[in-house]
């Protein structure tokens, strides 16, 4: 999966730095771990909704076997909020029926990042 240098790509890609706005994208990754696919959201400064039956309709649209979160925290501090965890927590057990992995969830800043897989709370 990506690495740092692939964060900041992509974090430069979702406009996190021209942006007041949290910005969010769910990578669908198919069975040969190809991106097969992507939906895209818009917050507000402070927050993002994640529409967990829209993310799973899209994985099961593109075939998807996993599923890569990231999204942006413009206030640059790339912690979880009590949101971020608890949406999270539910999206994962929410794609448990359909066989499909939620590989990482991961919040970027501009020079920071922070992995719900790599901290332990996936």
């Amino acid at each position: 999966m990506p690495d740092r240098m692939d964060l900041i790509d992509i974090a430069q890609q979702l406009g996190e730095a021209d942006t007041p706005h949290e910005m969010f994208t769910a990578f669908f990754i198919s069975s040969r771990r190809e991106i097969a696919g992507a939906y895209r959201s818009v917050g507000d400064s402070g927050s993002i909704t994640m529409q967990a039956d829209s993310i799973i309709e899209q994985a099961q649209y593109f075939a998807a076997r996993e599923i890569l979160l990231i999204h942006t925290h413009p206030s640059g501090d790339p912690r979880p909020s009590h949101q971020d965890i608890a949406t999270t927590r539910r999206l994962y057990s929410c794609l448990k029926p359909y066989n499909i992995r939620l590989y990482d969830h991961i919040i970027l800043c501009s020079d920071r990042y922070f992995s719900f897989r790599h901290n332990g709370m996936l």
